[in-house]
Parts: structure tokens; sequence; C-alpha cells
């Protein structure tokens, strides 16, 4: 059998599926590398916290002593945030909803008081006491509803 030529056929994937495919390798890795650099760089990075502290001021809720409510706020982002709304829950009868917008800017960071409270719930408002428990929601237009509870001084 010396000097015979034996003809293969030898098959491949198709250019068309290859070129696809080391296209979807391309975008993936520059996908990959641009979210790697903006995560380097701290591009939009949003950081906003608000930690609430309850006080009872002026006696009893009924001779006209609401609570002052201190938020303890921090914004490292680059965008303002607004808080929208802010409550403070008393069980099942209703709760003290002030509902002044607040923005805070960019960079800030101390505290905001908070007073001149609404009473929205059944009956007359009862009264805040002195190292009663209470929860607090605090409602803000980018990062929703912050939700804790409160030990009032």
């Amino acid at each position: 059998m010396a000097g015979l030529l034996v003809n293969r056929r030898v098959e491949g994937v198709s250019p068309i599926i290859s070129e696809v495919i080391l296209v979807a390798v391309v975008i993936a890795i520059s996908l990959i590398a641009a979210s790697w650099l903006l995560g380097l760089w701290g591009v939009e990075q949003e950081n906003f916290i608000a930690i609430p502290y309850l006080y009872v001021t002026g006696g009893s809720v009924a001779s006209g002593g609401y609570p002052e409510l201190v938020l303890f706020v921090r914004n490292d982002g680059v965008k303002s945030v607004v808080i929208l709304r802010v409550e403070i829950l008393m069980g099942d009868r209703g709760s003290y909803v002030n509902s002044t917008e607040i923005t805070v800017e960019p960079g800030f960071r101390g505290e905001i008081r908070i007073s001149g409270w609404e009473w929205v719930g059944t009956g007359d408002p009862p009264d805040l006491v002195r190292g009663g428990m209470y929860r607090v929601k605090v409602y803000t237009d980018r990062f929703g509803v912050y939700i804790q509870d409160v030990v009032s001084r």
C-alpha cells in the first residue's frame, strides 16, 4: 500500500457559528471589565442611612406634649434623597404621621428634628411613655421604607 493516498474529510464548526461565539465572548469580557472599572471608581455609589431617636416632650400627649423625633441621617451618595413621610406606630390604634418632605443633600451628615405630628387613628391619641418601645417608619423616594423599633427617651 505504499504510495496510496487516503483522502480524509475533516469537519469543523461553521465559520458563522464560530464568529457568533467569538463576538459573544468579546461582549461578555467587555461587560465584565466595564463593571469592574465602575466598581473601582465608585460611580453612582449610593449610601443612605437614617437612624431614628424618639423623645417625649411636654408631658402627656393629651396636654399638648407631642413626640419629637430626631433622625441621624447620612447621605454618602451623589444624589439627594427625599424623606417623604415619617410614622410613629401606636399599635392598632393608629399612628403619628409627619408628611413634610425633607430633602437630604449629598454629603449631608447630621440630625434632622421632626415635630408637627398629625394623629391618624381612632379616638384621642395615646400618650407616648418614656421608655416605651415604638415602631418608626421612614419613607424615602429612592430607598423605600426604613423600619426600626425605637425606645423613647
